[in-house]
């Protein structure tokens, strides 16, 4: 009996004793570690308001948004700058078949568009995004542009230089072809290798093991569905099915999250053969026409000093200075970009010339209104000939000239007409200027001439207009200004 006795008196005191442990009721002793990249599935009633999720049959997985990368918000406008970058994250992102909708509940009912920003996968990297090429090759970076927790900005460390630029990859020098230029990104990289990058961190110069440990996303294409994509549901969400034709692609929906999309059922084809970046779109025009306003300008003769100004009404909603753009296509299908004044809220374009045909205004983003479009021109050229010349530059170039010499057959050169264009790379028109070299007042010499401080590697194409009868064009050229000997750098055409 006495043995029972003792047992007896051990249980109080052990509960005595948990209830000194536990405390208060809403303290755990004991917690069970969730995987933080672990597709969570939530039933209905767990789904909150104004959060986008990929339904599959019961369960529903929330839509992901990548803490790194610069595509945190909502667009109304493509943009290829855009990315995403995730590392261990990328399990995150929640899959969705042909079969499957997108739910969304929300304590209002007006949701009256959905904006599919899609995003193709560059491949593995080091944690870096968002840069921009030097003029000696480099790509520089900011602080903000490091992937934190990355391999690259864990040997990095804490730092407040802005200025951080990768200049070479195992011993060679960055190369044109390993740089995403639109995305500031290096690509072409092995998943989880080590690489050794040499990089500057002010006037610092490193050279460490970095693992390209990034998956990197970038903007490629844009898509818009009315409300009539949308349909309401008596289970407490709306709902949005994505449309037959859409390509397999990771899909940023209403900037609320991403989510990797299959054009077919589970389990119906083999996932590891599927495509992921083949384009919706056919040509690049047809893409802009998706996410903008069309405006078409017939113009019957060519024209010499066309401009066109496309007036806004009142702007309501607040873009950025990057996202209201005007993109024109010239009848022979030649991309221009229109240049933005915040202050006059006017879209405008000047040219030297203006070929005949139909000119297409792409007005981004579509939802801005049109006050007016102005067309000014001086006179027609149709009588004048054209001199047509391409240039491919292979690297950037500072202090470039493109130059032309012309022959007069007439006592006063001021009065012959000769206009000229540069068409660069980047879509813009440049127009070519008049000069002479009157040193030698026997024997003056005449030019025309467009000099460009920084020449980005692409194909640029010189037209140069001018009466037969009147002058004489010589063969055009590419020079370095700061070189004495004249340079040909290639000519097509």
């Amino acid at each position: 009996m006495m043995k029972l006795s003792r047992i007896l008196t051990l249980v109080p005191i052990c509960l005595l004793t948990l209830g000194l442990l536990t405390g208060c009721e809403d303290v755990q002793i004991f917690q069970t570690k969730t995987d933080p990249y672990k597709l969570v599935a939530l039933k209905d009633s767990e789904l909150k308001n104004d959060t986008y999720y990929v339904k599959n049959n019961t369960r529903f997985y929330k839509a992901y948004k990548p803490n790194a990368g610069n595509a945190s918000s909502g667009v109304s406008a493509l943009n290829e700058n855009r990315v995403f970058v995730t590392m261990e994250d990328d399990v995150l992102i929640p899959t969705f078949y042909s079969d499957e909708l997108a739910a969304y509940p929300s304590d209002s009912p007006d949701l009256n568009e959905i904006i599919l920003e899609r995003f193709n996968v560059q491949g593995y990297s080091i944690g870096c995004f968002s840069g921009y090429v030097t003029e000696d090759g480099f790509l520089r970076f900011t602080k903000d542009g490091l992937v934190k927790d990355s391999s690259f900005q864990t040997a990095i460390g804490e730092t407040e230089s802005d200025d951080i630029r990768v200049a070479s990859i195992d011993g060679k020098e960055l190369a044109p072809e390993q740089i995403n230029k639109k995305a500031g990104i290096i690509i072409g990289l092995e998943q989880g290798k080590t690489y050794k990058i040499g990089y500057y961190v002010g006037t610092k110069f490193y050279e460490k093991n970095i693992i390209a440990d990034c998956k990197i996303y970038e903007a490629f294409e844009m898509f818009s569905f009315s409300k009539d994509y949308i349909d309401d549901t008596p289970n407490g969400y709306m709902a949005f099915s994505m449309p037959q034709d859409m390509k397999c692609g990771y899909y940023n929906i209403n900037g609320g999250g991403l989510y990797k999309y299959y054009n077919f059922t589970r389990g119906s084809q083999d996932e590891e053969t599927i495509a992921m970046n083949d384009s919706y779109y056919i040509d690049e025009k047809s893409k802009i026409e998706a996410y903008s306003r069309q405006y078409n300008l017939s113009v019957p003769k060519r024209v010499k000093d066309l401009k066109v100004t496309v007036k806004l009404e009142s702007i309501e909603t607040a873009y950025a200075d990057d996202t209201i753009q005007g993109i024109v296509f010239a009848p022979d299908g030649t991309r221009m970009n229109m240049d933005y004044n915040a202050n006059d809220k006017e879209l405008t374009i000047a040219m030297a010339e203006g070929m005949s045909g139909d000119w297409t205004f792409n007005i981004v983003p579509k939802t801005l209104n049109i006050a007016d479009i102005v067309v000014d021109n001086d006179k027609l050229a149709e009588e004048a000939t054209c001199e047509e010349t391409i240039f491919n530059l292979p690297e950037d170039r500072e202090n470039q000239e493109f130059i032309a010499e012309i022959t007069s057959w007439q006592r006063a050169f001021d009065k012959c007409t000769v206009f000229g264009t540069v068409l660069a790379e980047n879509g813009k028109t440049y127009e070519m200027k008049l000069g002479s070299d009157l040193s030698d007042s026997d024997h003056p010499k005449y030019y025309i001439s467009y000099e460009v401080p920084f020449a980005l590697a692409g194909q640029y194409t010189v037209r140069i207009y001018h009466y037969p009868e009147e002058t004489t064009i010589g063969s055009p050229i590419v020079r370095d200004k700061m070189e004495t000997q004249q340079e040909v750098i290639i000519i097509e055409g």
